[in-house]
């Protein structure tokens, strides 16, 4: 038993990169296994697409049908990448930046441009599976962000302050970019004059949504007058059992272990200067579905051209990443001190600068990894996982295999001994 803790022990000290998800706990369905082989082509189609001078980038998969972290499984780098397993600080990040988190996996649910850039997201692989009388149809399509950050770049010191977050994930996410750049106000909130929605078989009163008929009813949100992206966030602690429309991907919100509501940011869609996004009720709705608050907010498109213009300045430029390893160079001459990587921390991360050991600066609320470079020059940065209490909790296994082989070498000995003396 000792032997088999201490291969699970060693087994489980990886900080896992790429491609080490396992096809176990997928669906075993055919409708799996024709979304696989398509998606498999379409990621070749992504590896064409590569920039040779991008040796670390992330990308997430959105589909409508079979939802789980597929991009580790086909060999990419995902969000949850450089995890050893659930990471607390990191869930609660992402979901205060309106992004769907669960227990076990982060989804794209909810992404937006400035969190895609954030996490060094370069491609979103969308795959919509149609199901009709020939069977199933997959019809993907790729999206390039053209703001894509690297996994490192120089931020203000103020990106170690605490953040008290509130619900709203819109002004959560001003808060952490205003830390990072200096820039305000990437999000600002869409006026009264400029929202409206339409209700069929559902109505808005106070606090509650109502289903008003037996069969499905619907709210569709709209917004006028919009020159950039806009978002909708309805913040609930109830279930939200109905179903969202965001810009041409099907989204569900589902109960999320004791949060119950997830209050992801959803992307409005629409042509020119008008918005809308739509939910509407299935036969989970509970009737009534209570929330404290409704969000409608716009990006700002020239701030978010100027947030990315100054954290694009001074970048790691990665030269080598696998299990647990990443190493990179940079070059500073501007006033920025802090190296901030969208890695995140947990213990057992070493940082080493020009070949010496510096202390690592945790960022964001202790969620990514920081490393302080105190002035202008070049730097070589070097990233290590050494599983925490792995070297010790090996020694202590071995010793414990040891002293179990020692027991039964005396065991034998005694009865090779009783057996001589005729006593046994």
């Amino acid at each position: 038993m000792l032997l088999l803790a201490m291969t699970e022990m060693i087994s489980n000290g990886v900080v896992r990169c790429s491609d080490e998800l396992s096809i176990e706990g997928f669906e075993r369905e055919e409708q799996f296994y024709a979304w696989d082989a398509d998606m498999r082509e379409t990621m070749e189609s992504v590896s064409a697409l590569n920039d040779s001078n991008d040796i670390f980038y992330r990308m997430v998969v959105y589909n409508d049908s079979i939802t789980h972290n597929g991009d580790s499984y086909w060999g990419y780098n995902g969000i949850t990448d450089f995890e050893t397993g659930e990471n607390q600080k990191l869930r609660e990040f992402l979901k205060k930046m309106g992004l769907y988190t669960t227990a076990a996996s982060t989804y794209p649910t909810g992404m937006t441009p400035t969190l895609e850039s954030l996490l060094a997201i370069k491609y979103s692989v969308r795959l919509f599976t149609d199901i009709n009388a020939a069977g199933y149809e997959i019809h993907p399509s790729i999206i390039k962000n053209e703001n894509v950050l690297p996994i490192g770049f120089m931020v203000k010191d103020s990106a170690l302050d605490e953040i008290e977050f509130t619900n709203n994930v819109f002004e959560n996410q001003n808060l952490v970019f205003e830390k990072l750049s200096g820039v305000d106000k990437i999000y600002k909130e869409i006026p009264v004059n400029q929202k409206s929605c339409e209700c069929t078989g559902m109505s808005m009163t106070d606090n509650y949504i109502v289903q008003t008929e037996s069969q499905s009813g619907q709210i569709i949100f709209r917004a006028s007058n919009i020159q950039g992206d806009a978002f909708l966030q309805i913040d609930s602690s109830e279930l939200m059992s109905g179903l969202y429309y965001m810009d041409g991907v099907l989204n569900k919100a589902n109960k999320n272990d004791n949060l119950v509501c997830i209050p992801f940011s959803a992307k409005m869609f629409g042509t020119g200067e008008e918005k809308y996004i739509m939910i509407y009720s299935d036969s989970t709705f509970p009737g009534a579905l209570g929330f404290s608050e409704i969000n409608m907010y716009e990006l700002d498109e020239k701030k978010y051209d100027s947030l990315f213009g100054l954290l694009n300045k001074e970048t790691l430029h990665v030269e080598d990443v696998r299990n647990g390893y990443i190493k990179g160079r940079i070059s500073l001459s501007g006033e920025q001190r802090i190296l901030f990587t969208s890695i995140p921390y947990v213990d057992g991360w070493k940082a080493y600068v020009n070949g010496k050991k510096e202390k690592i600066v945790p960022v964001l609320n202790e969620t990514f990894i920081g490393i302080e470079l105190p002035e202008e020059g070049d730097y070589s940065i070097e990233l290590k996982y050494d599983c925490p209490g792995l070297t010790i909790g090996a020694i202590i296994s071995l010793v414990g295999v040891m002293a179990m082989v020692f027991q039964q070498i005396i065991i034998c000995n005694r009865n090779k001994n009783s057996l001589k003396d005729g006593t046994c």
